[in-house]
């Protein structure tokens, strides 16, 4: 005799994978990846007290798990922290890629910003100042005993892949850090405008950093005022929009709000970020607190 088949439980065997599998794609289009992103002036290492404690820098990042991180004041093997290349562990301890944009040289050594991700960088820029020589951005080696007017500050930018295994740049963003000079901060601001419309290609782009500047101030007003502002202030438009004043220094009793995050997008990007969460994190690793922002990336219909 012929062995039986059931080939009414065959067909429901295949009806259930295909329900599974529109399941699982169901459930991909409607979790867009996202990424948590940090904004740090680590005081190359000093916390609250002036006491030096690099490890503490690192305890403080990893407590916020981000998934990217743009620090400010950054030494590398200064006479003040002598064999101390700052990026280089920090990016060890907190098992990140380090990237680092020298922006002058600084006793017997390098001061900078400096960017940690555990997300695939596909690309690296870096753009200095053009204060106060007005066609030529001082080089570092220039700023190891800077004039007056430039303190030889500058942008770190990172061309960042969401998701690992993605390769369309509806997939990925520009992340930028900054730290904005006291006394030059207007200006500086407007030439952040000049870099970030440069970048190619145009896609959704995170700037973080220390600006020096209040929320009224000219160079906030210059980024995020008039009727098209070029940037969002992830503060005010996150849909877990941040409580309180968002006020970041000094980080024992925060009375000034000078870190930010803030989001640009471009007319012709292929997505859009969505700000889910964000808040100023406590700790005291430092003189300033961190900004820790949640996003999610929306691809747009081609």
């Amino acid at each position: 005799t012929s062995p039986h088949v059931d080939f009414s439980s065959m067909k429901q065997g295949l009806w259930l994978l295909l329900i599974v599998a529109i399941v699982n794609l169901g459930q991909t289009l409607d979790n867009p990846p996202t990424f948590v992103v940090m904004s740090y002036n680590i005081r190359s290492g000093s916390n609250i007290d002036n006491v030096y404690n690099l490890t503490g820098t690192a305890a403080s990042i990893n407590n916020f798990h981000p998934d990217i991180v743009g620090l400010q004041e950054v030494d590398n093997n200064t006479a003040r922290h002598p064999g101390q290349n700052q990026p280089k562990l920090l990016g060890e301890w907190t098992n990140m890629s380090d990237y680092y944009a020298v922006m002058r040289f600084f006793e017997g050594g390098y001061y900078g910003i400096s960017a940690l991700s555990h997300l695939p960088v596909l690309d690296t820029k870096i753009f200095r100042y053009y204060k106060p020589k007005g066609t030529v951005p001082t080089p570092p080696e220039d700023c190891e005993n800077p004039v007056t007017g430039d303190f030889c500050q500058g942008i770190l930018a990172l061309r960042v892949n969401i998701e690992p295994s993605g390769t369309d740049e509806d997939s990925q963003i520009w992340f930028l850090t900054t730290h904005l000079a006291l006394g030059s901060e207007e200006d500086e601001a407007k030439e952040i405008g000049t870099f970030v419309n440069s970048l190619s290609p145009q896609l959704p782009t995170v700037l973080t950093g220390d600006f020096n500047s209040k929320p009224d101030d000219p160079a906030m007003r210059v980024l995020l005022g008039g009727s098209d502002p070029l940037f969002q202030d992830a503060w005010k438009v996150c849909s877990g929009q941040g409580r309180g004043r968002g006020n970041t220094f000094n980080s024992s009793i925060p009375t000034e709000r000078i870190d930010y995050v803030l989001i640009h997008e471009p007319v012709s990007s292929p997505s859009q970020l969505e700000c889910l969460t964000i808040s100023v994190g406590v700790t005291t690793a430092s003189d300033h607190r961190p900004v820790v922002a949640q996003f999610q990336i929306n691809r747009l219909p081609n």
